[in-house]
């Protein structure tokens, strides 16, 4: 039902009593500030604070906290935890992975049809470069670490068998699901 006319009205409507008060002139303008100078890098680095520093070691406890009590715990529960575990890892491994080789199949795909179709030319030799220059990196700084993690993997995973027969039969369900 639409409201009676204006003149018919003993009251005001409250849209009519709305005034606005800014204008744009009264509105801060922000200024735009240009795109970094070519050389200098535009990528965010977060510098790690003290919060930060507390989380990643509550993190660590708990992770360590939720092992140990695992360890003490019976072998059937080490097996209930250790499949229900395995099979949402398997899970969301499958959807992530498959998701992972979608955008990476379709960007293979739309790379050589850009080539194809002459609209980029790439120089395989440079990206190979690339390539070997951050494995070389990546092998350099993560050598050190990768032992002791692997190193305690393994040490868990013998200690706890009834967990880790769990854990992989769960990953191997969780694949196929």
């Amino acid at each position: 039902m639409a409201p009676p006319p204006i003149e018919n009205r003993e009251t005001p409507h409250p849209c009519e009593k709305i005034k606005v008060k800014k204008t744009c002139d009264d509105i801060p303008r922000t200024t735009h500030k240009p795109p970094p100078a070519a050389g200098k890098e535009s990528i965010v680095k977060i510098k790690p604070t003290a919060q930060m520093k507390n989380i990643k070691a509550d993190a660590q406890g708990l992770i360590n906290k939720a092992l140990t009590t695992i360890s003490k715990s019976s072998g059937t529960q080490q097996l209930l935890i250790g499949s229900v575990s395995g099979w949402t890892t398997g899970f969301l491994t499958m959807k992530v992975g498959r998701t992972a080789a979608f955008a990476v199949g379709g960007s293979i795909i739309l790379f050589q049809l850009a080539q194809h179709k002459q609209f980029i030319d790439m120089d395989w030799e440079k990206v190979k470069q690339k390539m070997e220059n951050t494995t070389k990196k990546f092998d350099a700084s993560y050598s050190n670490k990768a032992p002791t993690w692997k190193a305690n993997v393994t040490r868990f995973a013998r200690t706890n068998t009834c967990f880790a027969a769990g854990f992989v039969g769960g990953f191997l369900i969780g694949l196929a699901s």
